[in-house]
């Protein structure tokens, strides 16, 4: 159980005093009667989560829900004695590091229904307020090491040397710990500021893409009207041209013209006789 920072999924961080407590223990195995789902509000989970595996009673609803999310687990209705569920196990002579009880105020009926003297879980953690069990655990070789404000903390008697000190103060800053539900919010947070930033980029690509057709469109216009001016020119020039062809055509239809005809006649032929000095 390495992984840090170890993620507390328990309603009080019981499983932050477990994991203290059991910090060397690899593949352990536990028990828990009266969850409510696989995993948020779960005292075994994180120890799922570190490889360990075992039994769980739900609460009424909760059977199929365990048993897709936790594969590991032996998941069964909480209707038959924890003995007999135990020995349809096989669990006979293997150690049980952990029994997790929450049975909504009916903690004695299962303390009941399971043989304390012969299964020996090494830590019992009973939510439970009042100190009635104290009538119960003790006189199965259990010693009370803690109540959270939640849950009581018991220790088999055999394991409260090596257990004790672990157990007697409530999770603290100290146990090197995040909450499950800090991990989903700065889940959460994380999803929501990658999409701002992916939106962010699709604006920005958007601007680009509307500033270059822009530009595009710009440009288009700067050269067309170069362009029109240009034309616009030429067709100045070849106005002009026609005009001045025009003139000359009306002058050459004029009666001034055609008088003088033959004296511009005469007048190219003395040219060409003219003596050359």
């Amino acid at each position: 159980m390495t992984s840090s920072p170890f993620v507390s999924y328990a309603p009080n961080r019981e499983d932050v005093v477990l994991r203290r407590a059991l910090t060397g223990v690899v593949n352990g195995r536990y028990v828990e009667v009266g969850a409510d789902g696989p995993i948020r509000g779960s005292v075994t989970y994180a120890f799922y989560e570190q490889g360990w595996s075992g039994i769980v009673q739900p609460h009424r609803g909760a059977v199929g829900k365990l048993r897709g999310a936790r594969p590991r687990d032996l998941v069964v209705p909480a209707s038959g004695r924890l003995d007999e569920v135990l020995d349809e196990a096989g669990w006979a002579g293997l150690d049980i590091h952990v029994l997790a009880i929450d049975a909504e105020a009916a903690e004695h009926g299962v303390l009941e229904a399971v043989d304390l003297t012969r299964w020996r879980p090494w830590i019992l953690v009973v939510r439970h307020r009042e100190e009635l069990l104290e009538n119960v655990v003790p006189g199965c070789g259990y010693e009370f090491c803690l109540f959270d404000g939640l849950s009581r903390f018991y220790v088999a008697a055999e394991k409260a040397e090596q257990f004790r000190p672990a157990l007697s103060t409530p999770a603290s800053p100290l146990d090197a710990y995040t909450l499950h539900s800090t991990r989903v919010a700065e889940r959460e947070r994380d999803e929501a500021l990658a999409e701002m930033r992916r939106r962010d980029e699709r604006q920005q690509a958007a601007i680009l893409s509307w500033r270059a057709a822009a530009l595009r469109a710009w440009a288009t216009s700067a050269e067309g009207a170069q362009v029109q001016e240009l034309r616009k020119q030429i067709d100045g020039h070849l106005n002009h041209v026609r005009h001045v062809d025009e003139q000359l055509a009306a002058m050459k239809r004029t009666l001034s013209w055609r008088v003088t005809r033959p004296l511009r006649r005469l007048k190219s032929v003395a040219h060409r006789r003219a003596p050359i000095r």
